[in-house]
């Protein structure tokens, strides 16, 4: 193949190779790292007052579940609910969850970053585990 017609060649392999390869990773981590689970118990419910803290880790199932979202989650609260959604770059398969604030019990009272305490809710069998810190934030 001539040199003139590799490099269109590559970009056009790229163009094409990166989304489906990037969307089979993020479709596999939805579905087997519990946030599709999770979200079919919890639909997403409007809100116009949530305070947000964005950049926050969390991992959803056991400790080696594929669901561990480092620095990629956004966490929302208000009044009634605690919302869920991830980085916008990983949104796809992801739709918000909303989980009403009595669904949600906590397990492990660190309160520091390096503790960690694991949310369970009524509705689901998925736990949430985030820092003891950000834990207390969506208690409060």
């Amino acid at each position: 193949m001539s040199d003139a017609l590799l490099i269109p060649t590559i970009i056009l392999a790229f163009l094409i190779v990166f989304p489906l390869l990037w969307s089979s990773i993020v479709g596999l981590i939805a579905f087997q790292g519990g946030w599709r689970k999770l979200a079919a118990s919890y639909p997403a419910q409007p809100s116009d007052h949530a305070e947000w803290r964005t950049m926050c880790t969390g991992t959803l199932g056991g400790m080696f579940s594929l669901g561990h979202y480092k620095s990629s989650l956004n966490v929302g609260r208000d009044s009634q609910y605690l919302h869920l959604k991830p980085f916008i770059a990983f949104s796809m398969f992801h739709p918000q969850i909303s989980i009403p604030l009595s669904d949600i019990t906590r397990h492990g009272n660190g309160d520091s970053f390096l503790t960690m305490s694991r949310l369970d809710f009524a509705k689901s069998s998925v736990p949430l585990r985030v820092s003891g810190k950000l834990a207390k934030w969506i208690m409060g």
